[in-house]
């Protein structure tokens, strides 16, 4: 009856640490964006015609949204 109780506290332990762990979860560092690319063109667009960035930024940006979305 002794050895019994032993292992059902040492499984209980066991238990109760195991769940102490996390289990793997995973912490997302950026939001998501909601935003599609052609949106994020579409303002970069008016940001330039408005004059808010130069043209080489413009173009900078635009690259880096295309190549973000999968293309070339």
């Amino acid at each position: 009856m002794k050895l019994l109780c032993y292992y059902v506290v040492l499984t209980m332990v066991a238990v109760a640490l195991g769940g102490c762990c996390g289990g793997g979860t995973t912490v997302q560092t950026t939001p998501p964006s909601s935003t599609t690319s052609g949106q994020q063109l579409l303002d970069l667009k008016k940001a330039y015609s408005e004059g808010a960035i130069t043209e080489e930024q413009y173009n900078n940006m635009k690259k880096e949204i295309i190549k973000k979305s999968g293309g070339n």
